[in-house]
């Protein structure tokens, strides 16, 4: 119930700011922004047998590119700009793999795991507030709303796994801590970090085993999350119109 009061005020805060004359605020401001960021993990796990062999290693990478989004800032006084963005396209790939290993005769091979491929659209709506306005370097801080679709398709790397498809889509809120450095009387470097505080998601998956009932392979549930594991980088220019 919390969750859910929570959700509703937030939603209709950033309705009520939205929905405000747009001849009201004094100027304009565009920004170009690169989202874009990688992560790599691996380690082992053993199994241990007389002659302490196999070793099990897993690698794990996660990365992004061409994550370019296009904002609209609009600045009604020198408290807060209200800013929207639009990612149109995010492409994701993600390489999961698991390798069996028996070093005493050199031989290793994969025996799970696989490739993914991750397509991902969002709109963000973000209130802003800059501190020292008027100087070279200026501190931000932000709130943000983002609705998002994403679409996720799973190609295993061995006949044992099967391909699996999941989509979600939702609402996730964000605390967004940045900075402004001026590079002329119109153009601005812009560096962020949204982090993430609340995500609310309809998840929907198709596991493609034919030894399953389509009600099997096919399920779809609400999920919510406090505080999700994922860290996003943004770095922009802006440039002042009026």
């Amino acid at each position: 119930m919390r969750k859910t009061i929570f959700l509703m005020v937030v939603l209709l805060f950033n309705i009520h700011l939205s929905a405000q004359n747009i001849s009201d605020f004094k100027s304009t401001n565009v920004k170009i922004y690169i989202n874009g960021f990688y992560r790599y993990a691996e380690g082992n796990d053993f199994v241990y047998d007389i002659y302490d062999e196999p070793e099990i290693s897993f690698k794990r990478e996660k990365y992004d590119f061409g994550n370019i989004s296009i904002a609209v800032e609009l600045i009604r006084d020198k408290l807060f700009n209200h800013e929207f963005e639009l990612m149109p396209i995010r492409i994701g790939h993600i390489n999961d793999i698991k390798i069996v290993s028996y070093p005493s005769v050199n031989e290793s091979w994969i025996f799970k795991g696989g490739k993914s491929t991750i397509v991902e659209s969002a709109f963000r709506y973000q209130i802003n507030h800059n501190f020292n306005k008027d100087k070279s370097f200026v501190p931000q801080i932000g709130l943000s709303s983002q609705l998002f679709y994403n679409y996720s398709k799973f190609n295993p790397a061995t006949s044992v796994d099967f391909p699996l498809t999941e989509q979600n889509i939702g609402i996730l809120f964000s605390c967004i801590p940045g900075i402004l450095i001026k590079i002329s009387s119109k153009v601005y470097f812009d560096f962020n970090i949204p982090l993430d505080i609340y995500n609310l998601r309809y998840y929907m998956t198709n596991f493609e085993n034919p030894a399953l009932y389509e009600s099997e392979s096919k399920k779809s549930k609400f999920i919510s999350e406090f505080i999700p594991d994922y860290i996003n980088i943004r770095i922009g220019l802006l440039y002042k119109l009026n």
